[in-house]
């Protein structure tokens, strides 16, 4: 399902936790950068960051093919990578240059800078591109960090704590890969001769 919450009914959630009313005013929209409600939408961002750093099936695309432009692989809204398919034995990740975050050879120290490679990629989404259970993740952890940091109660820690783990439990998982490992790679022990050597009696 989409997510069906606005931003603005996010920050209210997450104002909530410290008895704090809502507003109807986006603050970033009004360059609010000092209210209650700005500190909300910013403990909001940085969960999002958080929480979908992760990986999940909504933002991980399997084996994508990146092509270089500019002496450069762009890594512009991509939050993690893994190289895969033709790829998936070069340790590749992400660092930046000159320009902004790009594909980093880590065995060769250098930049890709030609060519295309294949990564397993976890994308940055925007709030309005949250499906409702990454939704209802990322607002459980920004409330339960925002009460934290402005209250500090330990009663409603334990309860936001409760819901977070709630929350998170029900969000689907990307499965796990099958072994990358070729057919047949143990090493059998030799064949066991049957039976023992009989003794002879006297």
């Amino acid at each position: 399902m989409p997510n069906p919450y606005t931003i603005i009914d996010a920050i209210n959630q997450v104002v909530e936790t410290v008895g704090e009313f809502p507003t109807t005013t986006q603050p970033s929209a009004s360059n609010d950068t000092t209210s209650i409600y700005a500190r909300a939408e910013q403990f909001l961002d940085r969960a999002r960051y958080q929480v979908l750093s992760l990986g999940w099936p909504e933002n991980t695309e399997m084996s994508r093919p990146f092509v270089a432009a500019s002496s450069r692989i762009s890594m512009t809204g991509i939050l993690s990578i893994q190289a895969a398919g033709p790829d998936q034995y070069r340790n590749l990740v992400i660092r930046k240059d000159g320009t902004g975050p790009a594909v980093y050879d880590a065995n060769t120290r250098g930049f890709v800078s030609t060519g295309t490679v294949y990564l397993d990629a976890v994308l940055l989404l925007n709030w309005d591109d949250l499906p409702l259970k990454l939704a209802d993740v990322v607002v459980s952890k920004a409330k339960l960090l925002f009460q934290r940091r402005i209250q500090n109660g330990q009663l409603p820690d334990q309860q936001l704590q409760q819901e977070y783990i709630q929350s998170e439990m029900a969000v689907d998982r990307n499965e796990a890969k099958e072994s990358m490992l070729p057919p047949n790679t143990r090493q059998n022990m030799p064949p066991q001769a049957s039976g023992g050597q009989q003794q002879q009696g006297g």
